[in-house]
């Protein structure tokens, strides 16, 4: 089980329960987008629950995580709550802005809205912490996160390319389908717009790695935010399923002679 300590602070009798209950369903869109995105099955494999509640003059809630369905992996609730701290903690870093691994558009799009709140419904600031971690000081969430949401969310330059990774996520409830790569390198939540005629194909690529082709949206940051598909979408193998280098050459026996694969290397290095 993993906790989550969040807290909104506001004077005693001040904060609202609009913006109470806004900010509390802003970090269950972020924990849940990352939870499904973790377990790359299309959907959260958990439920938060209110472990504890306490209102003095701050409203601190402690949400904890609870098995959705029967088959959950060991460790993914501590996992998802070790992103969330993570991707707070980049968020409200200083220095250049940048996305936190596994957080798509919409985590960040909730994390602006729960920043946005300050100074407003009486709210005057945050503090997370990890119920789990009790030694491990509470971190602020200020203003200045905000400005860094901004440059993650706006958007930049377009061109045309392709995005290699993980397909996480399928949603269909919007008129057009999209569907969420995490790319194998920077951990970074690429979306993906496509037709519904396409659906059979997306859904059996979900949890396989997968190579997209089509016109990339960057943010402002050069981060690749969105893609538009142009085709279809191609399944690749994984890593640890790819030929070795002996099998390789195993498969090309003239390919080296007599040489090691070091000293082939060696040679063609000059």
């Amino acid at each position: 089980m993993a906790k989550i300590r969040f807290t909104i602070n506001g004077p005693r009798g001040a904060v609202t329960l609009r913006a109470m209950l806004q900010a509390f369903q802003n970090q269950l869109i972020i924990l849940n987008d990352l939870d499904a995105t973790l377990a790359g099955k299309g959907e959260p494999l958990l439920d938060w629950v209110i472990y504890d509640i306490n209102a003095n003059s701050s409203v601190t809630g402690i949400l904890a995580s609870q098995p959705r369905v029967d088959d959950v992996p060991i460790g993914h609730g501590a996992r998802v709550g070790r992103l969330y701290h993570d991707g707070w903690r980049v968020i409200e870093g200083e220095g250049e802005a940048r996305t936190p691994e596994y957080y798509s558009e919409r985590a960040l799009r909730a994390s602006k809205s729960t920043l946005k709140l300050i100074g407003n419904g009486g709210v005057t600031g945050y503090h997370i912490g990890d119920d789990l971690a009790p030694d491990e000081p509470a971190m602020p969430l200020t203003p200045r996160g905000a400005v860094n949401l901004d440059q993650l969310i706006r958007p930049g330059g377009k061109s045309y390319g392709s995005v290699e990774g993980r397909l996480s996520v399928i949603s269909v409830k919007q008129e057009k389908p999209r569907f969420d790569i995490v790319t194998s390198l920077s951990k970074k939540t690429v979306s993906c717009r496509f037709d519904a005629g396409l659906l059979d194909d997306v859904k059996s690529a979900l949890g396989r790695r997968v190579i997209v082709t089509g016109e990339i949206t960057y943010n402002s940051k050069g981060e690749p935010q969105k893609i538009a598909m142009d085709g279809g979408i191609r399944e690749l193998r994984d890593r640890d399923k790819l030929p070795s280098t002996a099998e390789m050459t195993g498969a090309f026996p003239d390919l080296i002679g007599d040489m090691t694969i070091a000293e082939y290397m060696e040679q063609i290095r000059g």
